[in-house]
């Protein structure tokens, strides 16, 4: 599973952090307060994008994005 690097905190609405998945691939994602739940996209890979009611789940869903797109 990859790992998530960042620094979450209490009442922010847009953060940044890395997403490291395999040995040397590493994507910045951007992650966003949308209304009442949360959306994370990755810049480098245009439409991937995942979506929670937390962050954590919003970038969970990216994760498995990326992996889909690995896939094809």
């Amino acid at each position: 599973m990859g790992k998530i690097n960042t620094t979450m905190r209490e009442g922010t609405t847009v953060y940044m952090t890395s997403l490291t998945l395999g040995e040397n691939t590493r994507h910045e994602v951007t992650v966003t307060r949308a209304g009442e739940g949360w959306i994370a996209e990755c810049g480098s890979l245009p439409g991937c994008v995942g979506e929670g009611s937390t962050a954590r789940e919003a970038i969970s869903g990216l994760r498995a994005a990326i992996r889909s797109t690995d896939k094809n």
